[in-house]
């Protein structure tokens, strides 16, 4: 029984999960900002997504998501929220709906403080190269969205409708200014090791004592 029971505790060692790690951090003071959002129907030609890319080397469940924008009160005002995945810049060009997953979000399940917009994910992706944006539905006598961008980076503005005259995808030379954080598969927090070592140390112990009973005997 207590050798059953020390498994049980390596056992649960090796399925704790790992805190969240920062997988790209790019909230910086903004340079600039560029349109993002939905509209009804009737103004889809304006609809848009800034996105910005980000690598995964293994497996890895994203965990949250924080964009910055540049216009609080209309952003307030959004009915909803779309976390569009894509596997390539050609993909968000195509189609603003994303290819490798599309999240909708009610406005109670986001955080707005400030112009930083946060989103809980449990999104699960493999090993690969992605590319991301946040996109809220909000009405076209409101206003425009606008995600921040600065410095130098790989972020886009997709505009498959052509609305802004711009083509459905054009480069944007910048970073877009996003926090993205996740949990990498089968990685346990440094506690769980270290229950997880005790708990082999325990069956061994137990092992060893098993035996001496058997020689005994």
């Amino acid at each position: 029984m207590k050798l059953m029971a020390f498994g049980l505790v390596a056992a649960l060692a090796v399925a704790a999960p790992a805190s969240a790690a920062i997988i790209v951090d790019q909230l910086v003071a903004l340079d600039n900002g560029y349109a993002a959002q939905r509209f009804d129907p009737v103004f889809a030609e304006f609809d848009a997504a800034v996105i910005d890319d980000f690598s995964l080397s293994q497996a890895t469940t994203l965990t949250s998501i924080t964009a910055r924008f540049n216009d609080t009160s209309v952003i307030e005002a959004s009915s909803s929220w779309a976390v569009e995945i894509y596997s390539s810049t050609a993909a968000a060009g195509t189609n603003l709906v994303g290819d490798v997953a599309s999240l909708t979000f009610a406005p109670a399940n986001v955080s707005i403080i400030n112009d930083d917009v946060t989103i809980a994910l449990n999104t699960n992706l493999g090993a690969g190269t992605y590319w991301i944006g946040v996109v809220p539905r909000v009405n076209f006598s409101s206003g425009q969205t606008f995600v921040g961008v600065a410095g130098f980076g790989n972020a886009v503005q997709a505009n498959p409708a052509g609305g802004f005259q711009q083509g459905a995808m054009r480069s944007l030379d910048s970073a877009m200014a996003f926090r993205l954080e996740g949990v990498a598969a089968g990685v346990p927090e440094p506690a769980s090791w270290a229950l997880l070592i005790a708990g082999f140390g325990l069956t061994g112990t137990a092992l060893r004592r098993q035996r001496r009973r058997s020689v005994a005997a």
